[in-house]
């Protein structure tokens, strides 16, 4: 939290960014999204620390900043110092960015974890939701429902079936899945037939 802050006002205080802060920052955010989805070891907590040292730092170095503030820039010539500045807006960008890609990275691990989890508890309604939990997938529904019909939960799995094939109507497996299900209509078999011969047409099992 204490680096956080640092590094939102080491923003609102400075026009121009150091290059070497935007990646003091991001080594930093990605060393804090690995340690939310993986176990902490020792030789990741170090670079952590080291990391978080190096950013506050670079944040409480008031003479950076200010130094770079003075120096002049005459026409179209630039200091060494100016060269390694981008802009704060160019740098919140970046940010953000990277914020967004950790959150959307995150969420399918976030999933599978989840699905694990509901099997790991062995109640059947918290595994059936699971395949409909967003972000659903092709693979998440087929493995659930495949799983449900292995073990007789015949009215799970064809609802599993039913719902993972009007999400995802061009996955082979979940109307493979659908067409061996007790409870199925003779309209859905001719159906299920009918796809899966069209997404593999070379398949011999289905001449």
């Amino acid at each position: 939290m204490i680096t956080f802050v640092a590094i939102l006002r080491f923003l609102r205080k400075s026009q121009d960014i150091p290059v070497a802060f935007i990646g003091l920052t991001a080594a930093w955010v990605g060393y804090i999204g690995q340690s939310i989805i993986s176990v902490n070891q020792l030789g990741l907590a170090i670079w952590g620390w080291v990391l978080m040292g190096a950013l506050l730092g670079f944040c409480l170095d008031d003479s950076r900043s200010a130094s770079a503030k003075k120096q002049p820039v005459e026409g179209r010539i630039l200091s060494k110092n100016s060269k390694e500045l981008i802009s704060a807006g160019l740098a919140l960008t970046l940010f953000l960015g990277m914020g967004l890609g950790s959150i959307v990275s995150v969420m399918p691990l976030y999933r599978q974890v989840a699905v694990v989890s509901a099997l790991k508890s062995g109640d059947i309604k918290r595994i059936e939701n699971q395949a409909y939990a967003a972000p659903t997938s092709a693979f998440i529904a087929y493995n659930l429902g495949s799983i449900l019909s292995s073990n007789n939960l015949n009215d799970e799995s064809l609802r599993v079936a039913r719902a993972g094939v009007e999400t995802f109507p061009k996955s082979f497996e979940l109307w493979t899945l659908l067409s061996i299900q007790p409870g199925i209509t003779e309209e859905e078999l001719r159906e299920a037939t009918n796809r899966m011969r069209l997404l593999d047409p070379f398949n011999p099992k289905l001449k």
